[in-house]
């Protein structure tokens, strides 16, 4: 077997186990809410169903087996996410991805029809359930990248992140995990793979090669189950998927479309650290604004040269 069968192997494992969670979904938003089906929703119905849908899953897919995980710890899952002793594993692939939770990043990115400059909004809200904040990634000025990531209902400085003007693995964000000490406190810079603009980054963290990578897929919809385009920002720890940012028409922000730039959506997460998975993913959200800009920019020079 080589590494390209492994990999669609694992992939195709966990989207079997996603496409029950969406498909069961649409049972219970069509005695609710068939009309206007939201992010918030799709939350709820994954909170309320999760355990129903593991259940089920060994009679829907004999060859897969659902079992407990005693072993995993309730501190590590909060009280509105998936239930904590709940464990994927099937017995032709050892590393599935395993849903634990989800999150919501709520922020509008850039859209092509308007001006290059930089968001309006300082503050990006990720929240936890329907309404509940978790963190809120903070802007210092509009007209500067660098922000800082605020712990919730605590208060407390978690993460920092700074950007640099110009090309260059030197000039990637640099990130820094805010500790109780300084020993605690660790630094990574998110760089671009392969091309110095390309989409795909990497980074380093506790010893292990973290990687964002961009992929698509077919989703069942969650009105009338009918497959879906849905653009994946996924998170690899070490190669093996750890968390996805999920966004197609029923998930990503309201009042945003597929050509937005880091617009948000639904942040799925498994058994990995949740705020190295928020920092980053929000750094990935700000890469994509910064290239849509550039692009804009492109444009705008492009035409004025012509035209004179």
């Amino acid at each position: 077997m080589d590494t390209r069968r492994s990999v669609s192997d694992h992939h195709t494992t966990a989207i079997k186990a996603e496409s029950i969670v969406l498909v069961t979904f649409v049972s219970t938003c069509a005695a609710t809410r068939p009309n206007n089906i939201t992010a918030t929703h799709l939350q709820n119905a994954l909170y309320r169903n999760y355990t129903s849908i593991l259940n089920q899953q060994t009679t829907m897919y004999p060859e897969e087996k659902t079992t407990l995980n005693s072993e995993k710890s309730a501190k590590d899952i909060d009280s509105a996410s998936f239930p904590p002793n709940t464990k994927l594993s099937t017995s032709s692939t050892a590393r599935t991805f395993e849903p634990t939770r989800t999150l919501t990043i709520n922020t509008k990115g850039q859209s092509w029809f308007r001006l290059p400059l930089p968001p309006r909004d300082l503050i990006t809200e990720i929240l936890r359930g329907p309404n509940t904040p978790a963190y809120t990634s903070t802007r210092l000025t509009r007209c500067s990248g660098d922000c800082v990531l605020v712990s919730h209902p605590s208060g407390v400085e978690i993460a920092k992140t700074t950007y640099f003007f110009g090309p260059g693995r030197s000039r990637s964000p640099l990130i820094t995990f805010l500790g109780d000490s300084d020993e605690d406190t660790s630094e990574t810079r998110v760089e671009s793979m392969g091309r110095i603009c390309g989409r795909n980054a990497t980074f380093a963290h506790a010893g292990v090669r973290w990687e964002w990578l961009y992929e698509t897929d077919e989703r069942p919809r969650i009105s009338d189950g009918e497959a879906m385009k849905t653009n994946l920002l996924v998170l690899y720890r070490a190669g093996q998927k750890v968390a996805e940012l999920v966004r197609n028409d029923e998930t990503r922000t309201e009042g945003t479309s597929k050509s937005y730039a880091g617009n948000g959506g639904v942040l799925v997460l498994g058994d990995v650290d949740e705020v190295v998975v928020v920092t980053t993913a929000c750094v990935m959200l700000k890469r994509e604004v910064d290239r849509r800009r550039l692009v804009q920019m492109m444009i705008m020079g492009g035409a004025a040269g012509g035209g004179s």
